[in-house]
């Protein structure tokens, strides 16, 4: 009981915020990720939309990593959250690539 209480407290004091968090530089990265999610309603391709939506959750982890730290619980949520953007864009990418024509022509 005392093993589970220790590690809530430890939980606990690692969502703070970061010391030497720099604001500017994180309120830049909320913005650049506010105009990536507008983008994703202006554009009509559906692979932009997720090149849009990824990038947005790039720019959300890197301001939660500098406003939070890199211990907190926050930012190991986004971190896998992100793990997962990456696996959508290597996918989106992987789908757009036209696999017919990277054969040679049969000389028969």
């Amino acid at each position: 009981m005392l093993d589970v209480i220790f590690s809530f407290m430890k939980a606990s004091s690692r969502i703070g915020k970061a010391e030497d968090a720099n604001i500017g530089l994180v309120v830049f990265e909320l913005v650049i990720a506010v105009i990536l999610l507008a983008l994703l309603f202006l554009v009509r391709k559906r692979f932009l939309k997720i090149m849009c939506i990824c990038g947005s959750e790039i720019c959300l982890f890197l301001a939660c990593k500098m406003f939070f730290g890199e211990d907190s619980i926050i930012t190991m949520i986004m971190c896998w959250i992100t793990a997962a953007a990456a696996c959508v864009v290597t996918v989106a990418i992987v789908n757009r690539i036209d696999w017919k024509n990277l054969r040679g022509k049969n000389d028969f």
